[in-house]
């Protein structure tokens, strides 16, 4: 039998410092899979740290006589508390984790009865709502098998606010609705910065304040300086401009200008100018009535799902997710 290189050897070790993981038993695992990584399979392992609904992965790591792997994705700043903290392992040969699920439940029986107060998971996405319901997807709509619990895995980076997780090259998120709204409101504010938003749509989802944005557009002080050569407005019984008809001409004015501020803009200023001017005099709330409107136009497929631009919606412990294929 050929032996392992010993964790040690990882390249960082500071994190191997944390007593909240259960090195002991990740180690147990490695020496009861000896045999089976003698014969060509890789022992796959994942820590996550599952609390509130949420699921963050604190290692993804693997050991074969190919290499020892340990990444530490843990990104928070928070202690780890133990009781939130789940362990799966699983055999694997060239990405097929199908046909040793049987090896990798017996593994797992054998370290449940070794580490009783571990978490230890057959499943590795236990109690995580996101990828049972993109798992529920995949059964009815890509015929996967219902026993197949190791071939989802999370690609380690997000789409918007939205894990990313990979089956048989397919990548996906699953977010709750309002999570879906919120990673929709990204993209939006994505199209706005960039300039492309259609520029009517702004009219159209009422996220212009149009009173701001015509005040802007009246220049009083010409209406001053050229007052005698506006008919609408008089001279008072000095010969000086007379205030009342100066604030009638300008309200007439402005009321003109409501009518088609786009167009007064387009035909005063250029109708390249005609975003900048929109975007300076803009609602407060415009983003929510932005992606309001957009979803509610094309729906939120249009915005996150940058493979067929469709939604699908899964329920899954009372909760619906909204599914979408990004690739």
């Amino acid at each position: 039998m050929r032996y392992l290189k010993p964790y040690k050897i990882f390249e960082s070790e500071n994190y191997l410092d944390n007593e909240s993981i259960n090195w002991d038993l990740i180690n147990n695992a490695k020496d009861l899979a000896l045999d089976k990584l003698d014969e060509g399979l890789s022992l796959d392992y994942k820590v996550d740290y599952i609390r509130g609904g949420g699921l963050n992965p604190i290692i993804i790591g693997e050991y074969s006589h190919e290499k020892d792997k340990l990444d530490w994705k843990w990104k928070g700043n928070s202690d780890l508390i133990e009781d939130y903290i789940s362990y799966s392992f699983f055999y694997n040969k060239v990405d097929n984790y199908v046909d040793y699920a049987e090896e990798s439940e017996e593994l797992i029986d054998t370290l449940k009865v070794m580490f009783p107060d571990a978490k230890i998971n057959n499943d590795r996405w236990a109690n995580y709502g996101p990828v049972q319901a993109l798992r529920q997807h995949l059964i009815s709509d890509y015929s996967m098998d219902e026993s197949d619990i190791y071939s989802i895995t999370y690609t380690g980076y997000s789409h918007y606010n939205g894990k990313v997780y990979e089956y048989d090259g397919m990548e996906f998120i699953s977010l709750t609705y309002d999570e879906a709204m919120e990673s929709a409101k990204q993209y939006v504010n994505n199209l706005d910065d960039e300039g492309i938003l259609n520029v009517d749509l702004y009219f159209r989802f009422d996220c212009v304040d149009e009173d701001s944005l015509v005040d802007s557009l009246i220049d009083e002080e010409y209406y001053r300086q050229d007052w005698k050569y506006i008919d609408e407005i008089e001279a008072d019984e000095n010969g000086d401009i007379d205030e009342k008809s100066l604030e009638k001409y300008i309200e007439t004015e402005k009321d003109n200008i409501k009518y088609d501020v786009k167009d007064y803009i387009e035909s005063h200023f250029g109708k390249e100018n005609l975003q900048s001017y929109i975007k300076d005099h803009l609602t407060n709330d415009w983003l929510d009535k932005m992606t309001e409107g957009v979803v509610s136009a094309d729906g939120l497929g249009h915005s996150l799902s940058g493979y067929d631009g469709l939604e699908h919606i899964e329920e899954y412990d009372s909760i619906d997710y909204y599914i979408f294929r990004i690739n």
